[in-house]
């Protein structure tokens, strides 16, 4: 759905705190797609509610598009920035439902854009926005409590 509905805006309430907030994006992790998948390929995949919400829109999206390695490339290239202030860092997944990138602007300025769709055939949706090097800290923060709580299955893992 694009355009939600103030009982969809209800039900995102239910959820509590996001996992990771980005401006006016959160994202909640409710756990792995394949629990009981050891492997790297198949054990990284997130469940997930994925939504952005500004005054005049919101968009919400669900489902397994987003992995923790892409988790922890966001990680690591937010820390780059945070020490350099320059550069890009991404959440880039490989489902087209989500695509975030936070890029340098100079002076500890960034621009935020986020493609957030739940219905890639149809749909296209981006938002951006600029905040401060601040918001850094809490991002790698996030990003380190869902590594924390589903750590990466290793490529070398065997397969049950």
């Amino acid at each position: 759905m694009a355009m939600i509905a103030r009982a969809d805006l209800e039900k995102i309430d239910e959820l509590g705190d996001a996992d990771l907030r980005i401006g006016g994006f959160s994202l909640w992790v409710h756990g792995r797609q394949f629990p009981e998948a050891i492997d790297y390929w198949d054990g990284n995949w997130l469940l997930v509610t994925a939504c952005y919400i500004c005054p005049d829109a919101a968009v919400v999206a669900h489902g397994s598009f987003v992995r923790l390695d892409e988790i922890s490339s966001l990680a690591d290239g937010c820390r780059r920035l945070y020490r350099t202030l320059a550069g890009e860092a991404g959440l880039h997944c490989l489902e087209p439902n989500l695509d975030i990138t936070v890029a340098a602007k100079g002076l500890g300025h960034f621009d935020l854009r986020i493609a957030l769709t739940p219905d890639q055939v149809n749909q296209q949706h981006l938002f951006k926005q600029q905040f401060d090097q601040t918001l850094l800290s809490s991002i790698i923060a996030s990003c380190d409590v869902i590594l924390e709580q589903f750590p990466m299955r290793s490529e070398n893992a065997p397969i049950r």
